[in-house]
């Protein structure tokens, strides 16, 4: 996922794009998209944290 897609960044053509596939498809498969990003941006923070953690116990 790139940054530009994470619900808090999206630009406004992104934001209407979504709101017309939202009333197309109904409101479940909107929230189970953000639910989606959200595990996504914390996985990948949590991997982002481990490999520092791993950087500054190889130059102590």
């Amino acid at each position: 996922m790139t940054f530009s897609q994470h619900p808090q960044n999206l630009d406004r053509l992104q934001f209407d794009n979504m709101r017309e596939h939202v009333e197309e498809t109904g409101i479940g498969h909107f929230l189970l998209w953000i639910d989606i990003s959200k595990t996504l941006s914390k996985l990948s923070q949590t991997l982002v944290e481990k490999y520092d953690a791993k950087k500054r116990m190889f130059y102590i």
